[in-house]
């Protein structure tokens, strides 16, 4: 009995250590480290020991080649090369290849391969392209400039259209100062922004950035203008503010800086350069005695918005911004106070909280102006912050009541009610607030706010034509925005089916007011599904499948846009209730989305990876292809996760995977890697 269990441990021991059961991944990763420490023999032996596990070991034979062109024998290493892309000609590594010849600047025998693999798919592989942009960009800056427009040549011929490339050959002329071309290439990257959602970063950016740093800043303008025309963004208007700036016209810098602001609350960089720029015409108007009191006021707004925006804000706006305007305060306080002074002066002991100071310096200021609006409005800060929302309520309506068009103090009324829980009439104020002063972008992302969440608060009450009601204000008050028609059209979602027509109509006006909407498209694609869901013999089977195609559509457009909204679950389950087959599309978009899991693999992006996997998986009706894909990059995530001790994400991507691979032995494969980590 003792012998046997010896025996047993000696066998479990024996297949969960490495030392004893090297897989063929192993003995390569270990191969590799030798061939970048030099020892050639030994990384060769474990090479060919990782064959005999796997004999068409593609990876294998690439090392080897890097072996035999260490060892100067070029023959052996291309022998070694062709017999690797001759095993797995998609997925070989030919970036190694490149890597080895790249230090003497031999970039033919890379090129040969990557241009193998170009004729072979006859397909754009992104890395492929990548690496063959930088190596023209590398010969050019060589002296082969003949060879470099040559290899650029061939790749616009074969992919006229890829927005990678466009995007590298706009920079290329921008750096070498062809301005002709880079406006052929970066027109093609606009086109490209009709139909592809989120291209600023990786596409427009770069240009910019280009554009920027050669100083051709009329250029960048025109190409921002253009592109901020196709998909609005943050950062693009926030990039045009600067520009704008450079050149001195403070208006448009200050108007692209609030769009900015509009559309990205969280963009910390135009909000700095919205107050640099007006700290200097608030010190600009100081430095003049007759525009002082402006400045002082200027100075004033200034502190104020940014003590309102850090309201909307996780993290208050930085410290050191609301620092250089008080400092600024100080600098130009005048020797004999006048109302304004003592305004100021409320400010700087209100930031030191030192209320009772403050409370002292808006009543001196008050004794001056008796009827000084701003100072009652600031008054009625004070006693808010003390509790005494009677006493502030009074000196908030005073102030109107001086300025009926003072748009900080309806502002103010509508916090107090809204803080006393009496929404509606605080909705009133926080309206009036901003038809008086609509150019204000925070007033204008309160009124949302407090809208969306008088809404959400009607949803989860389960009143949805309340919630609805809601958007219909908002709607009123923004015809043009697809945001709102949107989200209204999703929540007809919940409605009795009668009412579904409704929901579709909201989202066709969202995509007519913007075609980049990938929220309103891929909720239309559920309002279809939900049509199917909800039919009552109204529709034939093959009306159902039409609907289900229209779904289809929707939801995969939203998510060639925007991954997030990768959800082929939905997809399959109607498929099997309607009994659908595979099309000839379906084949199409799986392949795709597999190459898009692969190189997101390949780049460690797991996340991703998993994302466009999971919806190839299901998208071909659970085949044995994908599945494995799909447990391979469930499996590197799954470790990504425990390495970033993300225990919660971590184990909800263990129980996926343990639900897919259900039909299998538990999770061998899974265990295996995990324990070897």
């Amino acid at each position: 009995m003792k012998k046997v269990l010896l025996s047993s441990l000696f066998c479990i021991f024996l297949f969960t250590n490495p030392c004893f059961a090297e897989t063929e991944i192993e003995l390569l990763e270990q191969a590799i480290d030798n061939i970048y420490s030099g020892n050639f023999d030994e990384a060769e032996t474990q090479i060919l020991d990782a064959i005999k596990l796997k004999p068409n070991y593609s990876d294998a034979y690439i090392e080897l080649g890097v072996i035999y062109k260490n060892k100067k024998n070029e023959k052996k290493a291309i022998e070694y090369f062709d017999k690797a892309v001759e095993l797995d000609p998609e997925n070989a590594n030919y970036y190694r290849i490149k890597e080895i010849y790249e230090d003497e600047g031999n970039y033919d025998i890379p090129i040969k391969y990557y241009k193998l693999y170009i004729e072979k798919y006859q397909k754009e592989n992104t890395s492929i392209t990548s690496e063959l942009y930088y190596i023209s960009v590398n010969l050019y800056n060589t002296g082969k400039k003949d060879q470099a427009l040559e290899l650029q040549t061939y790749l616009t011929n074969k992919f006229p259209d890829s927005a990678k490339l466009n995007s590298y050959l706009a920079i290329f002329n921008v750096n070498n100062n062809n301005m002709k071309d880079f406006e052929k290439y970066s027109n093609k990257i606009l086109d490209y922004m009709d139909y592809n959602n989120n291209c600023y970063c990786e596409f427009v950016s770069p240009i910019s950035s280009a554009l920027m740093e050669k100083k051709k800043y009329q250029e960048d303008l025109d190409f921002l203008i253009k592109a901020s025309k196709k998909q609005p963004n943050s950062t693009t208007y926030a990039d045009i503010g600067k520009i704008y700036k450079i050149f001195n016209n403070n208006l448009e810098a200050e108007k692209n800086f609030k769009f900015s602001l509009e559309l990205d609350s969280s963009n910390n960089e135009p909000l700095k350069e919205l107050i640099s720029l007006y700290k200097e015409q608030a010190e600009k108007l100081l430095k003049n005695k007759k525009s002082e009191i402006e400045g002082k006021l200027k100075l004033f707004y200034i502190y104020e918005n940014l003590k309102l925006w850090s309201n909307f804000k996780e993290k208050s706006p930085s410290l050191a911004i609301k620092k250089d305007i008080i400092d600024t305060i100080k600098k130009y306080k005048s020797k004999k106070m006048n109302e304004y002074d003592y305004l100021l002066s409320s400010i700087v002991n209100l930031d030191e909280k030192k209320y009772s100071l403050a409370e002292n310096d808006l009543k001196q200021s008050l004794k001056i102006k008796p009827k000084f609006d701003i100072a009652y409005n600031k008054l009625g800060e004070i006693y808010q912050e003390k509790g005494n929302n009677k006493l502030a309520l009074e000196q908030y309506k005073k102030a109107v009541e001086i300025n009926p068009k003072f748009s900080s103090g309806y502002n103010n009324l509508g916090n107090i009610y809204y803080n006393e829980k009496k929404v509606d009439i605080a909705l009133l104020y926080f309206e009036k607030a901003y038809k008086l002063d609509n150019s204000n972008f925070i007033l204008k992302k309160n009124l949302i706010e407090k809208f969306k969440d008088k809404s959400d608060k009607k949803y989860n009450e389960k009143d949805y034509y309340g919630s609805i009601a809601v958007y219909n204000n908002l709607i009123s008050l923004f015809p043009d925005s697809s945001e709102y028609y949107a989200e209204r059209g999703a929540l007809y979602i919940d409605l009795p089916p009668n009412e579904l027509f409704k929901g579709e109509n909201d989202l066709k006006k969202s995509l007519t007011l913007n075609k980049n909407n990938n929220y309103a498209r891929y909720i239309l694609g559920l309002l279809y599904l939900q049509e199917i869901e909800n039919n009552d013999k109204k529709y034939t089977n093959d009306e159902l499948v039409v609907k289900y195609n229209m779904a289809k559509k929707e939801i995969l457009k939203a998510c060639d846009n925007d991954d997030v909204y990768c959800n082929s679950e939905l997809l399959f389950d109607y498929k099997k209730i309607l009994e659908i087959d595979l099309t000839k599309d379906d084949f199409e978009q799986i392949e795709k989305y597999n190459k898009l899991g692969k190189e997101y693999f390949d780049k460690k992006e797991f996340e991703k990876a998993v994302k466009y996997y999971r919806f190839s998986y299901f998208l071909s009706d659970k085949s044995t292809k994908e599945k494995k894909d799909l447990l391979e990059s469930l499996n590197k995530y799954y470790l990504f996760l425990k390495e970033k001790k993300e225990d919660k994400k971590s184990q909800e991507i263990l129980d996926e995977y343990s639900e897919i691979n259900k039909d299998t032995e538990k999770s061998k494969y899974f265990d295996k890697t995990v324990k070897k980590t």
